[in-house]
This record gives structure tokens, sequence and C-alpha cells, in this order.
């Protein structure tokens, strides 16, 4: 059995640490409270929200090219009738 000492936690107080596998708070581990697992969490909720907002892009440039394909064939419809721009 390997040596053990007392570590201070700011949220959950004292645990005791194996010195041969150093760890940061049980207790901060089990709720997901660690700085590497919210910095985790952070990171997939920006790649979501980049998600989301390449999606959003992508639609505009669909609506804007439809948009310019319509401008287009109006265009072309009123120069058939006669009219200039």
């Amino acid at each position: 059995m390997s040596a053990t000492y007392t570590q201070w936690c700011k949220t959950h107080g004292e645990w005791d640490m194996d010195i041969d596998n150093p760890s940061e708070c049980p207790e901060c581990i089990r709720l997901g409270l660690t700085e590497v697992q919210q910095l985790k969490r952070r990171i997939e909720a920006m790649k979501q929200t980049l998600d989301d907002k390449t999606m959003e892009i992508t639609n505009l440039k669909e609506e804007v090219a439809r948009l310019l394909e319509d401008r287009d064939q109006i265009l072309s419809e009123y120069n058939k009738l006669g009219g200039s721009h």
C-alpha cells in the first residue's frame, strides 16, 4: 500500500491523496467540477455553437444564391418585355 497525504479542496475540504497516484478531489471528479471537465464541456458547447453558426451561414448563402437567380430571371423577363435597366 502506498502512502497518502492530506490534500485540501476549496469546495469539499480535506481528502487523502495517494502519493503514487495523484489526482484532483474525488468528489469534484464525481460531480464533474474539475477544471478539465469544465473546460471540456465549454469546448463542446463552443463547437456546437460553431456548428450552428456554420449551418446558418450555409443557409444564408443558399438563400442569397436563390435570390440572385430570381433577380436574374426577373430581369430577363423584364428585358424580353422591352424594358431596360
